[in-house]
């Protein structure tokens, strides 16, 4: 119900609706709350915070139809005898609610009920309670408190307010106390969007972002009309990467750091969307535009009064902020079921109406809305409202269905907009019992006597009577829009029509969301008369939706496979990305690719993307940091693999990541800016990677020196990457540690198996993390190497092996498997000596000189005779040297003769610099490790251009992990 509404003359309030398009503000001011977010904000109109005729509550009408308006108008209309309905929307800062009536409905409970049953879980009225309190200020009284007072705030001499609630109880419909309950139902007056003190409208400009705008971190430009989102694409997705704006004509371009959120309304978002690609694949073709994602779902004038009266309503508000220009226009409400829906008669005519019309396929809301029709129960209320304006009526659920489509691919037209209202004829048949009702409470007393006996009637409305045809027919000719369209991108299940999923991301894409009133499938009852609670409700629920992205939410996981399906939809996104370009994060070990390295790389790769610390969802794929043919030379990885189920062959190598018809030694040309690279048992990305893409590294977890070459960790942790650098015997211990919380919430997810294949990826990934932590450790005997990461992870990786099912079959015995892997790794007898060298072979670069260290699981007996003579082992080793262009060339043996552990070293210092290094390196050396001579010297020379030591170590706890510091020192 709505008093008399002023506004200046010549303004068509025939023509005119409300389009909450306002959440972009609130989301914005809200996610800026967080200092470390950049928000940009583009409005397509300006910015009015001091416009008077936006802040004095009752100027509202003046506003439509202006520059402020983008002023819409539908297709004719065949059921509404071809008229046309204009649909405004707020083209200014803070969009629609800056222009509408300042109406402020709860939503109720049932509503939001059936909003989750369409498969939008976390969106029910339990999970959204909260968020209604966050968004407004009203406080209701207790119990204790509350009672009736017999006052109102309107100065005018009736109280239309109190005899609208009398007159709903004299009806038998009970009085609504709070309509934010859940249970708003029946007649009663509403809230309004109004600063109690000021006496100003609160809209989402001056209620949010005015309060936030000096952030450093929050930016707004205004006239900004939005030309195109730019995508790219990765994995199959597309990704948005910037906005191209118009800004006074001038085209600019704004780079996304991390998405494009677009509240545009619910016929400007889904334009948007069309005009970048996005939806009906025959549409976006004939219009010459590129498909990037396919989805086909995509009143009567109040009466002006005298200017003696205006003028006196404007000195009232000018004064003290009194009279009718400091209310809102819209007072009253009521939730109404169907009028005579429990009579037989008009039941069944109901009922004639829903047999006598389907469409070919029904939408899941229509079918919901079908479910209600079908209850005589008060429920139905919820779904057809009534909102009043003088006296009217509003179908708050109608079951027509229509459709916003561009007309062509410039931004500069505006939609094609169909309602098809009156489509479905069940709506007209409500509407028209809805109108007929409005003559019972226009009957009733109070409203009776509030109403002027005699007054004007509408001659359409008065002429039908009871006839329910004529009532149609009347509906069918003053039939306006409620102003409140949405749907135009769904939150459904995509084969449900959706556009877009419960997190409001836009299916098809990885970073565009749109979060305005649109995302409804239908409206929910308070919608239909006011979106701007609702929509308040919808935004400040968003960071939740934010926080699962932007790392604070847990759970959020991909669901899993197992760990030769991720393997192969790594590769395949790979070749992907290869071929036709797009973003691709690594994980890859170190150089020397040994069993730390090439284990711990697969199980972060597949850890990072199934974890809830995966936000952004990506695939992270394992590169084995060695050509194909290399892994041949890593005998002990065979039966772990085995024991993880799967096979060489589906390992990523350096192979994979060349191009075809360029030479071997060449990587693929994957520009760097399209990679992230995240380092396993290394801490500086060496070599051919290195030299590529060294400056694209963007996290770590590694078990030997800090070398400072990996960024901080605050860097990696803004980029959602860990940076871990720690002692621990084995590098895949501190993978374990860092997984280990999000590894418990993994289990939980569904997946696409049960929670028997759950328990069985489990085991595959503890077999694959235990080889390395065993053979790191020497099964946990080391006492100088093993720490307690180490006997942790073992505990942990064992427990889940305990869970496999086919832990029955085949009974875990941990001194066995490391028995298995140790002879698999020490049998290098059939291996060529160079085979041997760099089998296990790191190498760095350091103050213009290289250092290669080979790692040989026997000692320099076996090497000797392998070569047949001392000569022809230092003639292979000289060769390898040269092959890798070495300034210091180095062997480390580990040997385990009669239980007897034993470490050897040679150092090979070539050219003036290497001999150089080698002297520097000799004396803290020998001190440090426990260097002695071995084999009385016989490999052994000091020349000078070359010098050469070969050394058994006494100090056995020593690995290349601390050798190899020392070494890169004395080359500084």
């Amino acid at each position: 119900m709505i008093p008399p509404c002023y506004r200046p003359s010549g303004t068509d309030f025939r023509h005119s609706q409300l389009v909450s398009d306002t959440s972009g503000l609130v989301l914005a001011t809200r996610l800026s709350e967080n200092p470390k977010i950049q928000v940009l904000v583009l409005e397509a109109g300006g910015n009015h915070l001091e416009n008077p005729e936006i802040n004095i509550p009752a100027l509202w009408p003046s506003l439509l139809g202006t520059e402020l308006d983008w002023a819409f108008k539908t297709v004719p209309q065949s059921e509404l005898e071809n008229r046309t309905i204009g649909l405004p929307g707020g083209r200014l800062l803070g969009g629609s609610s800056a222009i509408n009536a300042q109406a402020f409905i709860a939503a109720s409970k049932v509503g939001l009920d059936a909003w989750k049953e369409l498969g939008n879980e976390g969106w029910d009225w339990d999970s959204m309670k909260p968020y209604y309190k966050k968004c407004h200020t009203v406080e209701i009284p207790s119990d204790k408190l509350r009672k009736e007072l017999g006052l109102n705030h309107l100065t005018s001499s009736s109280n239309p307010g109190k005899a609208w609630a009398d007159t709903f109880n004299a009806l038998k419909y009970e009085m609504s106390e709070n309509a934010f309950s859940g249970s708003s139902i029946d007649g009663f007056v509403k809230n309004s969007t109004i600063n109690g003190v000021k006496k100003e409208r609160s809209y989402s400009a001056n209620a949010y972002f005015k309060p936030a705008q000096d952030r450093s971190n929050l930016h707004l430009i205004t006239d900004a009309l939005v030309e195109k989102i730019i995508l790219d694409k990765e994995y199959g997705e597309a990704v948005a990467k910037g906005v191209k704006v118009s800004i006074k004509g001038v085209e600019h371009i704004f780079q996304a750091g991390k998405e494009v959120i677009v509240a545009a309304g619910a016929l400007n978002s889904p334009k948007i969307l069309e005009l970048l690609g996005i939806g009906d694949v025959e549409l976006l073709r004939s219009l010459g535009i590129d498909v990037h994602v396919e989805n086909s779902k995509t009143l009567d004038p109040l009466s002006r009064q005298e200017p003696k009266a205006i003028a006196a309503a404007i000195s009232a508000y000018q004064t003290d902020r009194n009279g009718p220009f400091a209310g809102a226009a819209i007072s009253s409400f009521a939730y109404m079921p169907v009028p005579d829906f429990q009579t037989p008669k008009s039941k069944a005519e109901l009922e004639h109406t829903l047999l006598t019309f389907k469409p070919e396929k029904e939408s899941v809301t229509t079918e919901c809305a079908r479910s209600v029709l079908s209850s005589a129960d008060k429920s139905s209320a919820y779904y057809f409202t009534g909102n009043f304006l003088t006296i009217a009526c509003e179908l708050g659920y109608p079951l027509s269905r229509g459709s916003v489509h561009i007309q062509s691919s410039s931004v500069s037209e505006s939609p094609i907009i169909d309602p098809k209202y009156f489509s479905n004829p069940i709506d007209l048949d409500i509407h028209a019992r809805f109108i007929r009702y409005i003559h019972n409470i226009a009957a009733t007393e109070p409203m009776a006597s509030v109403l002027k006996p005699g007054g004007h009637i509408s001659p359409r409305f008065a002429a039908f009577g009871t006839e329910l045809e004529a009532a149609k027919d009347c509906v069918r000719k003053t039939m306006i829009s409620a102003w409140h369209p949405c749907g135009t991108c769904a939150m459904l299940p995509l084969e449900d029509g959706g556009v877009l999923n419960q997190k409001l991301v836009v299916y098809g894409t990885k970073n565009i969301r749109v979060v305005d009133a649109n995302l409804m499938a239908s409206c929910l009852p308070s919608e239909s008369e006011n979106i701007f609670a609702p929509n308040n409700i919808n935004t400040r629920s968003q960071p939740v939706v934010y926080s699962s992205l932007w790392g604070e939410e847990k759970n959020m996981s991909l669901p899993r496979v197992s760990l030769s399906s991720f393997l192969s939809s790594a590769k395949t996104a790979l070749n992907g990305a290869l071929k036709s370009g797009g973003k691709v994060n690594f994980v890859v070990g170190n150089e020397s690719a040994d069993l730390d390295s090439l284990c711990s790389a697969i199980l972060l790769a597949y850890l990072r993307t199934y974890s809830p610390l995966n936000h952004n969802k990506s695939l992270y794929i394992p590169l084995s940091n060695l050509p194909r043919a290399d892994l041949g030379l890593r005998p002990e990885l065979h039966p772990i693999l085995k024991k993880a189920r799967v096979k060489v062959g589906e390992l990523i190598s350096l192979d994979d990541l060349r191009e075809h018809g360029i030479k071997s030694s060449q990587l693929t040309k994957l520009k760097p800016d399209d990679t992230r690279w995240i380092l396993v048992d290394h801490n500086a990305l060496q070599g051919e990677l290195g030299r590529s893409y060294g400056g694209r590294v963007r996290g770590c977890i590694d078990h030997h020196d800090e070398e400072g070459k990996v960024p901080a960790k605050e860097i990696c942790e803004e980029e959602g990457e860990m940076r871990i650098v720690e002692k621990s015997g084995s590098c895949a211990s501190l993978v374990v540690a860092w997984a280990r919380d999000g590894w418990a919430e993994m289990r939980r997810e569904d997946g696409v198996g049960g929670e028997k294949d759950i328990s069985q990826w489990d085991g595959e990934l503890a077999y694959l993390t235990l080889g390395p932590i065993l053979i790191d450790t020497n099964n946990l005997q080391s006492a100088d190497k093993t720490c307690e990461s180490d006997r942790a992870a073992v505990q942990f990786l064992e427990d889940l092996i305990a869970k496999d099912p086919n832990t029955s079959q085949s009974p875990w015995n941990r001194d066995e498997y490391f028995s298995t892997i140790t002879a698999a790794k020490e049998d290098i007898g059939d291996m060529e000596l160079r085979d041997i060298l760099r089998k296990d072979y790191k190498e760095w670069q350091e103050g213009g000189l290289s250092l290669g260290i080979s790692a040989v699981v026997q000692d320099f007996d076996f090497l000797l005779a392998k070569a047949g003579s001392k000569d022809k082992l230092l003639e292979v080793l000289g060769e390898w040297a040269k092959e890798r262009t070495l300034d210091i060339c180095a062997v480390m043996t580990t040997s385990n003769k009669e239980g007897v552990f034993r470490r050897e070293l040679l150092v090979w210092g070539l050219g003036n610099r290497g001999v150089e290094c080698l002297r520097k390196f000799k004396g803290e050396g020998e001190r440090r490790f426990g260097l002695k001579i071995w084999g009385q010297g016989i490999l052994n020379v000091d020349e000078e251009r070359e010098i050469r030591h070969c050394w058994w170590q006494e100090r056995i706890e020593h690995s290349r992990k601390q050798v190899a510091p020392l070494l890169r020192q004395s080359m500084l």
